[in-house]
């Protein structure tokens, strides 16, 4: 499984609109994905109605304590 880009997961989601139920595995063959993952992005995209772009990629956040004064 690799990671989909924002011009991919928009492919996905268009193809998935036509609505043929067996093209789902024939999109996930062709992006390098599972047919679940497939169907989880149109899921999301379903549920809010827009695209489920993965987050820009960051350091986890540091946890300051304030000095006590």
């Amino acid at each position: 499984m690799r990671k989909l880009n924002q011009r991919k997961i928009r492919w996905i989601i268009r193809d998935m609109e036509k609505g043929e139920r067996i093209i789902i595995y024939r999109i996930a063959k062709l992006q390098n994905v599972t047919p679940k993952w497939v169907r989880e992005l149109y899921g999301r995209y379903r549920e809010v109605v827009r695209y489920p772009y993965p987050s820009r990629p960051s350091r986890k956040p540091i946890l300051r304590k304030l000095p006590l004064s």
